[in-house]
């Protein structure tokens, strides 16, 4: 997954938290799918948990051109039209809510997709 102000709804002051790597202890991993697992620190999980509670699905959206998300393989690839834009809406809230869950009960995340 790959950051970027420009997609940051906090603005360009702010960045959205950033990943990082998951150390392998020393064994080989063929395949992870779209990349090696991830995590977020508690405190990047308090960070996201309130830029995604502050932050509105349309201001979420707002500028991303489709064909920028799908040039940059930004999971899921379905970034075909501007209204697959629309189509990730109702996941925004639960994904918030995930996030205001775990920030609040002082858990970091470990974040992977395949």
């Amino acid at each position: 997954m790959r950051a970027s102000t420009r997609w940051c709804p906090a603005g360009p002051t702010r960045s959205w938290p950033r990943w990082r790597p998951v150390v392998r202890l020393g064994r080989r991993y063929s395949d992870w799918g779209y990349g090696p697992p991830q995590y977020l620190t508690l405190d990047r999980v308090r960070l996201a948990a309130e830029i995604l509670h502050q932050t509105a699905y349309d201001q979420l959206i707002q500028g991303v051109d489709p064909s920028e998300l799908t040039r940059a393989e930004i999971y899921p690839q379905i970034w075909d039209s501007s209204a697959s834009l629309d189509s990730a809406r109702h996941l925004f809230t639960p994904l918030t809510e995930f996030f205001r869950g775990a920030a609040s009960t002082g858990h970091a995340m470990l974040i992977w997709i395949d």
